[in-house]
């Protein structure tokens, strides 16, 4: 086995994307004049009607309905990234519960029922999976995004818990680890005296990896018709008597306008609807791996250079 240092210069790059985003996102004005909901169905001037293309006052173009995307995506940062803060939060806490209990006792219950579910979920397609259970959901319920946080995390910890537990239990395999052992340290005080900043850089690690993996999920689920919030709706661009009634965001986010424009075919003619949200997700995705990339230096995975990355399986 070897360790590596953590390679700051990542932590620093990923880091200056996100903050870099989450700055224009607090103060929009720093890119654009224009409000998120302002309408502008026709420009008189110019005898041109939404949606207008790119343009130096619309730099990513507008909607349908005439509102800029770009001031769209700015104000759908805080609807994308606390749903998949939430979800990675519960992940996380969850799974390194279920780990730290299973490693504390070896050949338990629990680290065979981890092994086996992680085993599960590793060949299982998760996303297929959540398609199915959210295709019943309930879009008349107050709690909706409750909902949808909790059915995400809830796949997401079976392959969590096993990540976790695979690593604690090949630090467990190191030489000073055993001598702790025979001389009466528990495994419990073992992970978190001897091994506890290898634990805090795995820990952060897997928590940016997988921020990045929710918000792939997230996306993926919008252009299937399942966002945090949604509603019933006309979709735009299809003309029929009676309207044709689809599933659409009821919130403003990244995801959304993604999933809205792929639902309703709009982006087939207009593809800069997607510049915005795709460009955002794009940099808060890189800045989460980078972050992550920085920290696996110092998670000790049997030398191999084998990161938790491995064991996505959507």
């Amino acid at each position: 086995m070897k360790q590596q240092r953590m390679n700051v210069s990542w932590i620093i790059l990923g880091a200056v994307l996100l903050a870099g985003l989450l700055v224009v996102s607090l103060y929009p004005q720093l890119l654009t004049a224009q409000k998120p909901n302002h309408v502008d169905y026709a420009n008189y001037a110019t005898g041109q009607t939404a949606p207008y293309p790119p343009s130096p006052v619309h730099p990513f173009g507008t909607d349908q309905y005439g509102q800029d995307l770009l001031a769209r995506t700015l104000a759908g940062t805080l609807n994308t990234l606390l749903p998949a803060l939430s979800i990675t939060v519960i992940v996380v806490f969850v799974s390194m519960i279920f780990s730290t209990l299973a490693v504390s006792s070896e050949r338990s219950i629990i680290s065979k029922s981890i092994q086996s579910i992680g085993n599960i979920m590793s060949a299982l397609p998760a996303l297929l999976l959540l398609m199915l259970v959210m295709n019943h959901r309930n879009m008349s319920s107050p709690y909706q995004e409750v909902q949808y946080t909790l059915w995400i995390a809830l796949f997401e910890i079976g392959r969590g818990a096993y990540a976790f537990y695979e690593s604690m239990d090949k630090w467990f395999g190191m030489d000073f680890v055993d001598g702790a052992v025979m001389i009466g340290r528990s495994r419990l005080g073992i992970l978190f005296t001897h091994l506890r900043s290898w634990l805090v850089m795995f820990l952060l690690e897997f928590a940016f990896s997988e921020l990045a993996r929710v918000l792939s999920i997230m996306t993926m689920l919008a252009a299937f018709h399942i966002y945090a919030v949604e509603k019933m709706s006309s979709i735009p661009f299809f003309i029929s008597f009676p309207p044709i009634l689809g599933i659409q965001s009821a919130q403003d986010s990244w995801v959304a306008i993604i999933g809205d424009a792929t639902n309703n075919g709009a982006f087939i003619s207009y593809p800069y609807f997607l510049y915005g949200p795709f460009l955002a997700l794009l940099i808060a995705m890189l800045g989460a791996n980078f972050i992550a990339r920085g920290f696996r230096g110092r998670a000790i995975l049997a030398g191999s250079g084998q990161s938790i990355l491995s064991h996505s399986s959507l």
